[in-house]
């Protein structure tokens, strides 16, 4: 995978990086502004090698996560985007959040991975998740 990253890092030296962005996540739903500065961020060779050096690193990454076996207390809100998915995948969401005893876990229906950034009425539910969490830690009020 290594040289797939590589690959495509030279390939976005010499303009296929425009392509990908054009073609990429569905940023119609961002402010104007917002929305230009994505595009044009996205279009870079930089932007190219780290989103496939994301794609490398998610295997360590995902032995790493699987190796977790305890938060004790810690608030924890885990978001399922409820479309893509697979029954591991579920599964594995499920785990994480039975780590904490102070946490929930909600599938967002409708929501691709990136939708739950990238477009309003799922981004609403991440802040939620985050505004929820960041007051359980100041308060002490249970996710539950």
């Amino acid at each position: 995978m290594g040289r797939v990253a590589a690959l495509g890092s030279a390939a976005a030296r010499v303009g296929v990086a425009q392509v990908i962005g054009l073609l990429g996540f569905d940023y119609d739903t961002l402010p104007p502004r917002a929305r230009e500065k994505v595009r044009a961020g996205s279009a870079t060779a930089d932007y190219v090698r780290s989103y496939l050096d994301e794609f490398v690193q998610g295997g360590a990454s995902g032995a790493e996560a699987a190796s977790l076996d305890d938060f004790g207390s810690k608030p924890l809100v885990v978001l399922t985007a409820g479309v893509g998915g697979d029954p591991v995948h579920s599964a594995a969401q499920e785990h994480l959040a039975s780590l904490s005893s102070n946490s929930v876990h909600r599938v967002i229906d409708g929501a691709s991975h990136a939708a739950l950034i990238l477009k309003e009425e799922y981004a609403a539910s991440t802040t939620q998740a985050i505004l929820e969490v960041v007051e359980s830690l100041r308060n002490g009020i249970p996710l539950n």
